[in-house]
């Protein structure tokens, strides 16, 4: 079980009661199985992006893509959202994602982060990001783990200057070899996997991940990750500024704020990237896959 100064600095690092956002996608795929009752209107209702299958792109009657869209695109992403008083959809198209040059990015799934939420809501979003790991996985692509952790050398290390980490170092914890920061065992990295250990917010900054995905030819990566406003908006500024392409997993991250949640998956990260459920993963990598 984990200590209580490990559960103090995870709720610094990932915040505490965490809850999940935008468990569920929109029609005409459905909602995931672990969509919370009533997400499916909710979704609709707040705006989120909903992606057609491949499958309903370009086979008459169903919608397809426009005359001079752009070579190897494999569906649309619907938009709606409120344009003064009236409600607007409109429909960018989304190019196919080589899983060969694709990797998953599994950020701060470690047990006292993923302990802060409600029990049944935790466990959801761990089998969505198990589902999108075996997705990315099978489609031939990488999975790449991000952990937390300190050595007592690095703790000692941090400046007072550093609000969040100062904090983190003051109360101990998160030990970097550790049970605590350890992946969550329904996540557990496989033979082949990358997996780095931060002492900060983001993926990159601390670690060699940037030179591992590189070394690998990566240069799109799929985010899921607790916390929204922390790990999440960290990567995807920093990767954005590594040129990456960049896919937003949004009911594969989870935030204590769900304003905040809301805002960055509808107004923020949408310049960076695209936002999408997990269920729609596998219609962007499987064309891809099957091209090759």
């Amino acid at each position: 079980m984990a200590s209580a100064s490990a559960s103090a600095s995870a709720g610094a690092v990932g915040g505490a009661g965490v809850a999940v956002g935008d468990a569920c996608v929109d029609a005409p795929t459905g909602a995931h199985a672990d969509a919370p009752a009533g997400a499916r209107a909710d979704y609709a209702r707040r705006g989120r992006a909903a992606v057609r299958p491949a499958e309903a792109c370009g086979d008459a009657p169903s919608p397809g893509p426009p005359v001079g869209a752009p070579a190897g695109m494999v569906c649309m992403i619907e938009k709606k959202g409120r344009d003064g008083g009236n409600l607007m959809t409109t429909s960018v198209p989304v190019p196919a994602a080589d899983p060969r040059r694709t990797a998953l990015l599994v950020m701060d799934y470690q047990t006292p982060i993923v302990r802060l939420l409600p029990e049944t809501e935790g466990a959801a979003l761990v089998r969505r990001v198990a589902d999108a790991i075996t997705t990315v996985r099978r489609a031939g692509g990488t999975i790449a783990y991000v952990r937390v952790g300190f050595t007592p050398e690095e703790l000692a290390a941090i400046p007072a200057e550093n609000k969040m980490f100062s904090a983190i170092a003051g109360r101990g914890g998160m030990d970097a070899d550790g049970p605590a920061t350890a992946v969550v065992g329904e996540l557990a990295p496989a033979d082949g996997d990358i997996v780095v250990r931060k002492t900060r917010v983001g993926s990159f900054s601390t670690t060699d991940l940037h030179d591992r995905l590189t070394r690998r030819g990566v240069t799109t990566l799929a985010l899921a990750g607790i916390s929204t406003s922390g790990v999440v908006l960290s990567t995807v500024r920093d990767a954005a500024d590594r040129d990456y392409r960049l896919l937003v997993l949004s009911d594969g991250c989870a935030d204590p704020d769900a304003q905040a949640h809301e805002v960055l998956m509808e107004r923020v990260f949408p310049r960076q990237a695209d936002v999408l459920g997990i269920a729609e993963l596998p219609h962007l990598l499987e064309p891809a896959a099957a091209a090759g």
